[in-house]
């Protein structure tokens, strides 16, 4: 694995990895996301359009922010952000949370937060002035979020039109 940047901690690294060091190890995680996750499991099938992640990495807009077992290099948390100009805004550059996860036994502690802060330091050095962060509603995720600077604008709403 080439890591392209990295902060280490204890029993943690850190890093900005590209999709093709990670897919392997973060799509059974991704799996065990979507099982934790998805509202609506039968319709929300995971499949990745990988093409549009592809395209977005070539085009500096995609950052994945990685967290590590130091001692094994397992992967054991990812934060995948898009960056794009907004469409209302067109004078401001957002970075947008794509997916975040962190395995059940990394989430104690400090790590959540160092991984937020990671990837939102890369957002900020290629240019970002805005980090929007998504929370389900059934997560704790909100009020991580506020507690980090980050205040509340919208809420999302679900409603299925396939039955």
């Amino acid at each position: 694995m080439t890591v392209i940047e990295k902060l280490s901690a204890p029993r943690l690294v850190f890093a900005l990895e590209t999709l093709e060091q990670c897919l392997q190890q973060g799509m059974a995680m991704l799996h065990d996301h979507w099982k934790e996750i998805a509202l609506y499991q039968d319709l929300q099938i995971l499949n990745p359009d990988y093409e549009k992640y592809y395209q977005a990495e070539k085009q500096n807009a995609l950052i994945i922010a990685t967290v590590r077992d130091a001692a094994s290099n397992e992967l054991v948390g990812y934060h995948v952000t898009f960056l794009h100009q907004m469409l209302h805004y067109k004078n401001v550059i957002a970075a947008l949370d794509d997916i975040h996860y962190l395995k059940p036994e990394y989430r104690a502690g400090w790590t959540a937060v160092r991984l937020i802060k990671f990837a939102e330091a890369e957002a900020k050095r290629r240019g970002a002035h805005l980090s929007i962060a998504r929370a389900k509603a059934k997560s704790q995720h909100g009020a991580l979020y506020q507690r980090l600077g980050y205040d509340l604008s919208d809420e999302v709403f679900f409603k299925r039109l396939d039955r």
